[in-house]
């Protein structure tokens, strides 16, 4: 099951009112850390498939801590964890997690973001086997939509970017028939678009 929590706060709004103006950003980076942790586990434990989506999940924090300033530096093992490295991921982490929860946001910060995420075809391709290319592809839909919908939420509205996140996240719908070709270049028409703002 895949979850993201600032889309699912969305789905299911709390039944208080929120004061922070970027809760949705603070909840989809802090949520993504911890979610980083705890897949950590189902990697040692050699759950199907979990090491694609820990490595995607790595791969996009890395994409969004390495320029962000105010985050502490995540960067994670390009190969299996061991039992020995579980507790320094833990806590770079939970560091991280933390840290996302005060991060002070701007619409900069979240427009840069934004674009760099958007740019970052190419690297879906670094990553061996087609599972994990579809992961990576996953995260960063998923990453680019979320900073789309705050960015609304803060009068940014980028004209296109709607339509072109929806067929992105068709590519992925059916993962065994992704085409990571297609993806790119759906990817690149996105990117272009956000180029815009």
């Amino acid at each position: 099951m895949i979850f993201e929590l600032d889309s699912q706060t969305v789905s299911e709004p709390p039944h208080w009112r929120e004061t922070d103006s970027w809760i949705g950003l603070h909840s989809w980076l802090a949520g993504q850390a911890v979610a980083y942790r705890e897949e950590t586990w189902h990697v040692l434990e050699n759950a199907p498939g979990s090491a694609a989506r820990w490595q995607a999940l790595g791969w996009v924090l890395e994409l969004a801590t390495s320029g962000l300033k105010g985050l502490p530096e995540f960067s994670v093992p390009r190969a299996s964890v061991t039992p020995g490295e579980l507790a320094g991921l833990e806590t770079g982490s939970d560091r991280l997690a933390k840290s996302a929860a005060d991060f002070v946001w701007t619409t900069e910060a979240a427009q840069d973001l934004l674009q760099r995420l958007a740019s970052k075809g190419p690297g879906i391709r670094e990553v061996p086997g087609a599972d994990g290319e579809v992961r990576r592809a996953e995260v960063l839909v998923q990453a680019m939509d979320r900073l789309v919908v705050e960015l609304n939420h803060h009068g940014v509205v980028i004209p296109g970017s709607a339509r072109k996140l929806d067929v992105l996240f068709a590519d992925l719908r059916i993962p065994d028939n992704f085409d990571l070709n297609k993806f790119c270049k759906d990817l690149g028409d996105f990117s272009e678009c956000v180029g815009k703002i």
